[in-house]
């Protein structure tokens, strides 16, 4: 079954998320923000791992001009930390780690970049996947990835 925990931004769905975690363990990925100066960024917390490399950074020339670094709306992503979840959650597949945990699936994924590899085989999975995604985009979550059995959770359930 995938789970789809979803609200508006900065409503509490990676709160909701770490708690299913912490419940049900399991293995995945959570984005936890944080803030430098004037700048916000995001790490990639590697659940059940004491990993959590730099994801992204809103629009902060140290990451402008870094290498490995590519731009997406106001974001720079980092080209390496998206590798490592990559292979992280395939190793989790493969080991049928369940349930797996991916945040946050967004405008990027839609895009076909990130994770959307990734979402489409979380998608076929017997095991339970929790997913968060922004309201805004849940119809096209629905539309470009197909879950066949899911469930929609507001942030509060």
């Amino acid at each position: 079954m995938v789970y789809l925990i979803t609200g508006p931004r900065n409503s509490g769905k990676t709160t909701k998320l770490l708690a299913l975690f912490k419940r049900y363990k399991g293995g995945g990925i959570a984005s936890v923000k944080g803030k430098m100066d004037a700048y916000e960024f995001y790490r990639m917390v590697f659940l059940g791992s004491a990993q959590s490399p730099v994801l992204l950074a809103t629009e902060n020339p140290l990451y402008a001009d870094k290498k490995g670094f590519f731009p997406f709306k106001r974001f720079y992503f980092s080209e390496s930390t998206f590798k490592k979840g990559h292979l992280y959650i395939t190793q989790l597949i493969a080991l049928s780690v369940s349930p797996i945990f991916l945040d946050e699936v967004g405008q990027l994924e839609l895009k076909g970049m990130g994770f959307h590899d990734i979402c489409f085989k979380l998608m076929g999975l017997q095991s339970d996947v929790y997913i968060t995604v922004r309201d805004t985009n849940l119809y096209e979550f629905l539309k470009v990835f197909r879950p066949k059995n899911y469930e929609i959770l507001e942030k509060g359930e």
